[in-house]
Order: structure tokens, then sequence, then C-alpha cells
């Protein structure tokens, strides 16, 4: 157990508040979507919080290490073994993790409205894994440097190297550190990978600087370490460097729930709220399109981009509203424009249609089904507008072959010559 003595001597209960403040400052900042029973952004959204956690928690380590540091002739009298001597001084810096673990833990429960679930699981352990390395580096750097010196260094070099590398051109730094600030979909989630490559080179990270500092001779010591740190970047590097600028995903087994009919709306089961409204919303804009010659599916459904597509069935582009706010008709025909672009390419025999919003195609299919004209002629460039008032100017039979012409030729996507 902690005692009172230990505690009011260790660094946790001057770190706990301000860790507290920035990482739920963190943590809700990140929440930005209206929340559902999707449990795995809870845990996520708690494993934001990752790099403010891994420095108190670092620099606290670092501060009980000079602690000790100080009492090393006191220590030797110690009845307890050394091993038991770290752990009873890095009780404090264990409490400190806790409750900032569990408080994030809460926090995203409270913001998404479920505790976590399946996935998220994983984000919540990267949050106890992560730190756990910073904590055996921190207390490495305590044991050779005043705490004074130490715990600032730890914590800042923990924070850093989690939180910096995300604002990098090269994006395998921040997945190789463990920074993750991309959250999964209803559709798709994190691959184990993300979690798992990180929390191997953290543990060779930190086994590094322990040979760094405890290795004698101290500059064979040295070498030793760096030779190890750079076979583990060389290694993760190669690991993480396919990735690009997202971690891995794949695609979730799903439920789901249906509203409507010719076509029906499917969502997963975790937005069985919206689904009666977004079948509601898209009505009147697809009656528009059908008038204007365009065929229409059997069903919308909200699936992943891996997922094989069934004919009949256009995969429909739908977002959740931001927190605090509500689908608007022009967020529902911004959203059906893609979806419909995408659709009518498949049924002219594309096999993948590109996702490419602002095309001339995606424009005038927001026109028919009642986007301000005024407002889409501020949005597109002059050339846009004037092509898309010469093709409205034709009979809606001549339209709707146009539009099928620039679905199927992908022309949107193309890069400019």
């Amino acid at each position: 157990m902690i005692k009172t003595a230990n505690l009011r001597s260790s660094a946790a209960p001057w770190l706990v508040l301000p860790a507290l403040f920035y990482a739920g400052v963190v943590v809700q900042a990140n929440a930005v979507t209206a929340g559902t029973d999707f449990g795995v952004l809870s845990g996520e959204y708690a494993g934001q919080s990752l790099p403010i956690v891994t420095a108190a928690v670092a620099a606290s380590a670092a501060w009980e290490a000079g602690r000790q540091r100080a009492l090393t002739e006191f220590v030797k009298s110690s009845v307890r073994s050394p091993l038991q001597r770290v752990l009873y001084a890095l009780l404090p810096t264990v409490a400190l993790h806790v409750v900032l673990v569990t408080t994030m833990v809460a926090l995203g429960w409270q913001l998404q409205g479920v505790p976590p679930s399946g996935a998220g699981w994983l984000a919540v352990a990267h949050l106890v894994v992560i730190p756990l390395g910073w904590m055996a580096i921190g207390w490495a750097i305590g044991t050779v440097a005043p705490r004074s010196i130490a715990a600032p260094l730890a914590g800042i070099l923990g924070w850093i190297l989690l939180l910096f590398p995300a604002s990098l051109a090269t994006p395998w730094y921040r997945h190789l550190f463990g920074t993750i600030i991309e959250n999964s979909t209803v559709t798709d989630v994190r691959a184990p990978a993300a979690y798992l490559i990180p929390w191997a080179f953290t543990t060779v990270m930190a086994l590094a600087v322990w040979i760094a500092i405890t290795l004698k001779p101290r500059v064979a010591g040295v070498l030793v370490g760096l030779a190890v740190l750079a076979a583990s970047l060389v290694v993760g590097r190669g690991a993480v460097i396919d990735w690009g600028y997202v971690r891995p995903d794949e695609p979730r087994a799903l439920q789901y729930t249906c509203a409507g009919a010719s076509p029906k709306v499917c969502f997963p089961v975790e937005y069985a709220d919206y689904v009666g409204k977004a079948s509601d919303d898209i009505r009147p804009p697809l009656a528009a399109l059908a008038r204007a010659g365009i065929a229409l599916p059997d069903e919308l459904r909200l699936q992943s981009a891996r997922v094989p597509v069934t004919p009949g069935i256009w995969p429909y582009e739908w977002y959740l509203p931001r927190r605090g706010t509500v689908v608007t008709r022009g967020d529902t025909v911004s959203d059906l424009a893609e979806t419909v672009l995408a659709g009518t390419a498949r049924d002219q025999g594309v096999a993948k249609p590109c996702n490419m919003p602002g095309s001339a195609a995606s424009a005038w299919a927001m026109l028919v089904m009642g986007a301000d004209t005024t407002q889409m002629r501020q949005m597109v460039p002059p050339e846009m507008s004037a092509e898309l008032d010469a093709v409205r100017k034709r009979s809606v039979g001549d339209q709707a072959d146009w539009f099928r012409a620039q679905a199927r030729s992908q022309k949107h996507c193309q890069a400019p010559q």
C-alpha cells in the first residue's frame, strides 16, 4: 500500500490535476461527432490523451528514481530487495497512471454515451502499455540525473516523441512511437498491428535506455544502447512504412437496421437512432433525381469500402453530424450527390469508382436535388459553373445521359495534365 509519507514526497500529487485538465481538454476536443452506440470510440477517445498521460507518468517515475538516488545510504540498510524498493518507490507513479487512465476512460464513456467495447479496449490497453514503457525510461533517466533535471527531461521527451511526430510529413515516426490521431469508423476499425508494433518498439526503446545507463563501462553501454535503438528504428520503420498517413484498419462484421423503401436505408445497429431520419431526409432529393431520369437502387447501405458491393445496393456516403448539431438538408444533398455518382458509375460498369468530391457531375446532382443555385455558383470554379449552365439547358434525357457519361468516364478523378 502507499504510505502517506511516500505519496507526499512524490511528484504525483503535483502532476495529477494539470495532467487531468490537459488530457481532458484533448479528449473533448477530439470528440467532434455526435454520440452513438459505437463503443469502440469510447476507448479511442480516451486513447487520444496518450501524450499527456505518458509525459506525466515518465516525469513522475524520473522524480521517484531521483528521490531514491538521494536516499542511497538509507536504502542500503533496508530489508527490502532492490526490486521491492523500486516497486515501492513507483507506487505513487502507478497510482497517478491508474487515476489518469480511469478518468479518461470515464470521460470517453460520457462523451460517447456507451462504455468501451471491442477494439476500443485495445485503445485503452494502448493508454496503459505505452506509459508503462515510458515509466521505465523515466526511472532510468532519474537514476543518473538530479531529479530536478530528470523529471522535466523525461516528461518533455515523452510528450515530444508522442505528439510532435503527428505534425511531420513522414508519418512512420508517429506510427512507430504510438501516436494515433485518427479514429475508427463504424464500418472499419484499427487493425491490432496499429497497437502491437508501437508496444514492441516502446519496450525495446526502454531496454535500450536501460542498457545505455546500466552497462559498464559507460561508453560501451551507450554504444550498445544506441545500436539497439538504431536497430529497432530500422526494423520498426520497415514494419510501418507502407501504412501511409493512416493506421491499418479492417472491416467490421456488421448487423444492420433499415428504414423506408425504394430505396431503403440501412445503417449498422450502432447508428439505429439516425436511420429513420436519414431515410426521411433522402425522399424528396431522390424523388427529384428519379424525375431527372437517374435510376435508383433498391438500398442505400452504410458499409466498408473493402466489402464487395451487391447489385442493387449503393454504398451510402453518410456522416454523423458534429456534436451539438443536426444533419441539414445541405448535408444530405451533398452526401447523396457523391453516393449517386459512385452508384451510377457502378451501374455503368465501373468496378471501383473513385470518391473525389467537387466534380461537375456531383454539382449537377446537387442542383437537381434542390441545392441553391446562387450558392453553388459561389462554391464552384467559373468554368464549372459555365459547364453546368450549358448542361442544364439541355433536355431532361440529355442531362441524364451526360451525368451517366461523366460517371462512367471517371474524368473527375483524373489528375490534371
